[in-house]
């Protein structure tokens, strides 16, 4: 069976090996792809309407300035579903079930 990425490509690092360079994907478009219909990997990315349940993730500085600089602990907290599993507090997380 032939292994590929979100975004239709041949991929070596879903079967279990280390990605190559040219199967690497910047932080911008690695949202991107995440954001897709899942019957629609590379697709348009989906977007909210009122009524429409989604989830939230709040950052401590602008999504942009996130993409180019990626870190976990950007991360102030996660709301999903009306819920908050997870927020964080000086600098360790606090997770919540």
């Amino acid at each position: 069976m032939k292994q590929i990425d979100v975004l239709g490509r041949p991929s070596a690092a879903l079967a279990g090996m280390i990605a190559e360079p040219s199967e690497r994907l910047d932080a911008a478009t690695a949202l991107g792809a995440y954001l897709t219909a899942p019957d629609d990997p590379g697709g348009t990315p989906r977007r909210i309407r009122p009524g429409m349940t989604a989830d939230l993730v709040l950052l401590d500085r602008p999504l942009a300035t996130v993409l180019n600089e990626p870190a976990a602990d950007r991360v102030r907290a996660t709301f999903t579903t009306s819920d908050q599993p997870f927020a964080a507090t000086g600098r360790e997380p606090v997770r919540r079930s």
